[in-house]
């Protein structure tokens, strides 16, 4: 059961869902994805700091992030961020502040783990987070996480083909601060 809550991404919001009397499941069940909850919880708290941290260091310099996908979704749409598993924190950059963006992140601690060889994004990792995963079985909260430092709203497809958006402008976006 733990495996098959895990890779649906179904633990943690079943586990939110029973701690608040929503949904009710046998007391072994109930208690495995209250686990998987907790843990995705402490997870959610700790990749959520990190991306402040990132936006706050990034807008002292200058730079201007989007939050793209999962870390967005997680704040916006779901009843708690922890309910949200996420194996990364996807952000948005203007092409020409790359390297900025790049140098403030192994600045903080992390290292370039897949240059953007496509010029569309390179993949960032903290130093001392374990390379191999804790377990299989739950949205460990210290499982390895990655920065995704997008360029371009593009993505490559089947025989490089590549589809994509514009570059977002400034009055298209809102600030939730």
């Amino acid at each position: 059961m733990g495996a098959a809550a895990f890779v649906s991404g179904l633990g943690p919001l079943l586990g939110y869902w029973i701690e608040r009397g929503t949904v009710e499941a046998p007391a072994s069940v109930a208690d495995l994805v209250r686990a998987h909850y907790a843990s995705a919880a402490r997870r959610s708290a700790r990749l959520t700091a990190a991306t402040l941290e990132i936006l706050d260091r990034g807008a002292e310099r200058g730079l201007a992030f989007i939050l793209l996908k999962g870390m967005h979704t997680a704040h916006e749409y779901f009843p708690d961020p922890g309910t949200r598993p996420a194996a990364d924190v996807d952000v948005l950059v203007a092409p020409g502040d790359a390297g900025a963006a790049e140098e403030l992140l192994a600045q903080l601690g992390f290292d370039e783990m897949r240059p953007a060889t496509d010029g569309t994004r390179s993949e960032w990792y903290r130093r001392g987070v374990a390379r191999m995963p804790i377990t299989l079985d739950a949205e460990h909260e210290d499982n390895r996480w990655a920065v995704d430092l997008h360029f371009a709203l593009t993505r490559r497809y089947y025989r490089g083909l590549r589809a994509g958006l514009p570059q977002p402008v400034a009055h298209e976006l809102v600030d939730r601060n």
